[in-house]
Formats: C-alpha cells, structure tokens, sequence
C-alpha cells in the first residue's frame, strides 16, 4: 500500500476565515499596544526629547529617531497583517475550489453515488428502484436481505 502526498490548494471559505482572522488580529494588536507606539510622534512634535515609559521606574531620555522607527516599524507590522488579511479576502471570493468538486467526490443529498440518507448505495440503480427493493421479499422467501456481496439471498 503506497502512501500519497498530494498538495491541496485550499479554497473559499478557508481563505475568506484567514483573512477575517487576520484582519481581526490587525486591529486588536493595534488596539491593544498602539497606544504605547503613538507617544513617540506627539512627544518630537511638541518637545526635542523623547521619553520610554516603564511602570515602576521614571522614564528614560531616548532618541526620537529612534522612538519614531521603532513606532514605524510597529506600523508596519500591523500594516502587514491587515494587508495580508485583505488578500486573503480577495483570493477566497475569487477563488472557486468550492465549485470545482468532482460529481463522484459530492457526498450527502443530490451527490452521485449516494442516496438521500447519504449512505452509499448500488450506482447502477436509481433512487427509488433501491427503496422498492429494500423491503420487498422475493419469491424464493428470503426476506430481502443481502449478503456481503451486495447480491440477494
């Protein structure tokens, strides 16, 4: 028995759900630590030094250029998440890996090969030829049961 690795695209819903989460992570990040990241812009506007702020210390002179790529480079970050969120969003309405599945691989109601309970079934029969059969004694007795094979006994 040979094992198969086979590299599957994924499709619509998958991508559209990574995206939403993506973006969602997005915002909740910059929600959560933006506020950390925006001191550096007012503090060069308003003032010539810059400050980092710790909870049980005073805060540290720092260099603005340096405050202000580090915020650039949080903003880039989340710039990067929702970006990729968007993309994602995009591929999954673009994409059709949800409509392209092969009749014989449809399985449940009104997939081929199934009946409408989902349970498999002799193909070369139709729906109700199968629910005739299911019940009915034949004429040698038997009670309509079958054996392995699928024959009648």
């Amino acid at each position: 028995m040979a094992c198969r690795i086979q590299a599957v695209a994924m499709g619509d819903i998958r991508f559209s759900m990574i995206g939403i989460g993506l973006i969602f992570a997005g915002f909740i990040t910059l929600g959560i630590f933006g506020g950390n990241y925006q001191t550096a812009s007012i503090e060069s506007e308003e003032f010539d030094t810059c400050y980092k702020y710790f909870e049980g210390r005073e805060p540290v002179s720092v260099s603005c250029a340096d405050a202000m790529a580090e915020q650039a480079g949080f903003l880039g970050v989340i710039t990067a998440l929702i970006a990729a969120g968007i993309a994602s969003l995009v591929k999954g309405a673009r994409g059709d890996w949800d409509s392209r599945v092969r009749p014989e691989d449809m399985v449940g109601p009104g997939g081929r090969g199934s009946d409408a309970a989902g349970h498999y079934g002799d193909e070369s029969k139709g729906k109700d030829t199968r629910k005739e059969d299911a019940g009915a004694e034949d004429a040698s007795g038997n009670d309509g049961k079958r054996r392995n094979d699928g024959t009648r006994d």
